[in-house]
């Protein structure tokens, strides 16, 4: 049985702070996963995961996209049309990004071309996620230039498209690389760094996430705001929780509890949709899906209602 990697992983790479958020992968894991979960340096998608757009950033269009061979419990990479372009072989793989893909096959860990040579065979191992839900996982790949990788002692760090060391392997955590920053921690402290590794003297926060649309959530104390690119806390920490900012907006609530009082602010904080809405969601192309007073509707940037829709679309995930 064939599935298309975008039937389940449509976030994050691009994403994520680095709190672990389940301590009990068993619960999820597949039969597909039951190897990876044995490792404690497989990280699972952190609990942000659902208040990103997409697990892992999608390839582009005219990249062939992962797909998941149940029958041999292999990757491999199909067209847009289903049409498979490189045969499932991989352990695990990743979406192409910056013209490769991230595959493990037996011990070997490294970087393909779209037409599936290998490209780069590491001496480091590729950095695996796994989203707690379904047990799924996936390698994450370039992004600004950088890959996260881990060396032998399990400490990581990042490597460049020649497969050399860029940014030394210090770390206990790292996220991707997001607009120019990543998120990387020792032991408790979380900090951000550029591409070139300077880590940046901005305030230290409890949690913090992978910058989108020029903003990173962090969470002080229990309580979520945003960070600009400069390290300024532009949207103070006063949110209970919060979405990732999408075409310039961001689904937030004051209240400790997902399921309630959802509203949308733009990027300097101010309430530009009032909701209330019973969740948070996305814009997409000027459009957002949400749920309110218990119906699933789709909503405009001004919060014009412009259609009910059936509430699968809401249960599914808006």
């Amino acid at each position: 049985m064939l599935r298309t990697r975008s039937a389940f992983v449509l976030l994050i790479a691009s994403f994520a702070f680095l709190s672990a958020c389940s301590s009990d992968p068993e619960k999820s894991k597949t039969k597909k996963d039951s190897a990876v979960s044995e490792n404690p340096k497989d990280s699972p998608a952190p609990d942000s995961s659902a208040r990103f757009p997409e697990k892992i950033a999608p390839a582009p269009a005219n990249y062939p996209h992962l797909f998941f061979d149940g029958e041999k419990e292999l990757y491999g990479f199909a067209d847009s049309a289903g049409k498979t372009k490189i045969r499932a072989q991989f352990d695990y793989a990743g979406e192409f990004s910056e013209g490769l893909a991230p595959v493990m096959k037996g011990d070997r860990h490294g970087f393909i071309d779209t037409t599936g040579k290998w490209k780069l065979t590491l001496k480091y191992k590729l950095t695996r996620r796994c989203w707690e839900p379904s047990g799924e996982c996936w390698l994450l790949g370039f992004s600004n230039g950088r890959a996260p990788a881990e060396d032998a002692q399990g400490r990581r760090g990042f490597i460049g498209h020649d497969g050399r060391e860029e940014i030394g392997f210090l770390y206990d955590e790292v996220e991707p690389f997001s607009e120019g920053f990543a998120v990387v921690q020792i032991d408790s402290i979380l900090s951000f760094i550029d591409t070139t590794g300077y880590v940046q003297n901005w305030p230290l926060f409890d949690k913090a996430f992978s910058f989108r649309g020029g903003r990173a959530m962090v969470v002080k104390n229990e309580k979520e705001g945003y960070l600009d690119r400069k390290g300024k806390l532009v949207i103070p920490c006063i949110y209970g929780s919060c979405f990732a900012f999408s075409e310039g907006v961001a689904f937030v609530t004051l209240s400790p509890h997902f399921d309630a009082s959802w509203f949308c602010i733009d990027t300097t904080g101010k309430k530009i949709i009032k909701g209330p809405f019973d969740n948070g969601g996305f814009f997409k192309n000027g459009k957002a899906t949400v749920s309110y007073k218990g119906k699933c509707i789709e909503i405009d940037k001004e919060g014009k209602i412009l259609r009910n829709l059936p509430d699968s679309d809401c249960q599914e995930g808006c």
